[in-house]
């Protein structure tokens, strides 16, 4: 067992599946051999899988083919149009093509072309995720919910000794089907700073959980060598404000902070969270990340910490791709929503690029319809007649 107890709502465009680059096709013939007149290794005739950060170009240049030539042999309809996951054909040194599959047209898999591993599809910041990150080679599991309100989700069905073993369960499937490279962390997810339609005595729309209750969950997930997430739906408050409630338990080494648009108050004389669907934009994300910051250096606090952003519709997080890197602030966007597969696939593809350092799929044990199973999740397997979850996500949250 590899997981860390031992080391412990709208379908979006298809086209957002695809990295598109517009690159000039010169006049080569589709076969012809390298233009180094110098080089003479002979290449033999293979496939190669489309992975996160790749263009048409780089490819070529790897393989010292003309783009000319890929787009030919591969059938392509718009020089530089890909995606993860696809199956181009690379022409041997003396334009012979591999053997079991006439050319690849966009989407499909070479016979004898095994998909990525989870590893492989993964971002290239979580590919390369330093040693102190929570991911470095992990995949992370949450359960999520508030205790005691069982129609949030799964962690407020059950006790806390009921839970670890029902999460240990859910984390053996992933790290069964996550491959060799990959480790599990299983999580508590509390609902920590709850979106109320009353203002309170703060007029904050929030409800936190006491210290007591908070520290049942810390007590008993470092005893077991779990994560913990400590969410908050931000409500009045803006993101830096909400976020400063959660800092001071940074102090416990398995603690990492989320927050959640869909609650914050942004619109003009908006009365209560989620009417309408609140938003957070770059700058606000931007503070957060660095108040965060800021306060472990302050407060000599060790590693690296996860803080998520929930995000299921395209609008709630505004100028995304501003979205800056802070130090020691693993930050995630986690695609959140229940519905059927394809909307959930859709979304996620959309949703997440090489741009966005560390993603996140969320599922709802009872309104997913069907549930996504672990390989499908990780995008080793497709449901039938939709596309591949392209990007393996490194945080997944059950409610």
């Amino acid at each position: 067992m590899k997981f860390a107890l031992r080391r412990l709502l709208p379908v979006l465009a298809v086209a957002g599946f695809f990295f598109a680059l517009q690159l000039p096709v010169t006049a080569a013939p589709p076969h012809q051999e390298s233009s180094d007149a110098g080089t003479t290794e002979q290449r033999e005739a293979s496939y190669y899988t489309v992975q996160s950060g790749d263009t048409l170009g780089s490819i070529a240049q790897e393989f010292d083919v003309p783009v000319a030539t890929l787009v030919e042999v591969n059938g392509l309809t718009d020089a530089g149009l890909i995606h993860i996951g696809q199956v181009l054909m690379i022409p041997g040194s003396d334009g012979s093509l591999p053997q079991g599959q006439g050319g690849s047209s966009g989407s499909g898999e070479a016979p004898d072309a095994p998909r990525p591993s989870p590893w492989q599809r993964m971002t290239r910041a979580a590919r390369l995720a330093p040693q102190n990150s929570p991911f470095h080679k992990t995949t992370w599991v949450s359960y999520y919910g508030r205790p005691g309100v069982d129609v949030m989700g799964i962690l407020g069905e059950y006790s806390i000794e009921e839970l670890i073993p029902r999460l240990q369960e859910q984390a053996d499937a992933y790290d069964e089907a996550n491959g060799p490279e990959l480790g599990v962390m299983p999580a508590f997810h509390l609902v920590y700073g709850m979106a109320a339609k009353a203002p309170g005595e703060d007029g904050d729309h929030l409800v936190f959980m006491t210290d007591e209750a908070v520290m049942s969950y810390i007590n008993a997930a470092q005893e077991a060598g779990i994560g913990v997430i400590l969410d908050i739906q931000i409500g009045k408050l803006s993101p830096a404000q909400a976020l400063e409630y959660g800092l001071p338990y940074l102090k416990y080494p398995n603690v990492h902070l989320a927050l959640d648009p869909e609650f914050a108050m942004s619109h003009p004389d908006q009365e209560r969270p989620g009417l309408p669907i609140g938003f957070s934009t770059d700058e606000q994300i931007n503070e957060a990340q660095a108040l965060m910051r800021d306060y472990m250096r302050e407060n000599d606090i060790e590693g690296r910490r996860i803080l998520i952003v929930h995000q299921f519709l395209d609008t709630m997080i505004r100028d995304k791709a501003d979205l800056k890197r802070y130090y020691r602030i693993d930050l995630t966007i986690l695609a959140d929503g229940w519905g059927g597969p394809w909307p959930k696939i859709s979304k996620y593809n959309v949703f997440m690029d090489d741009t966005v350092r560390f993603t996140g799929l969320k599922m709802f044990y009872r309104w997913d319809d069907p549930l996504l199973t672990e390989p499908q999740v990780l995008g080793t397997e497709a449901v039938p007649s939709l596309p591949y979850v392209e990007i393996t996500p490194n945080f997944i949250i059950y409610q």
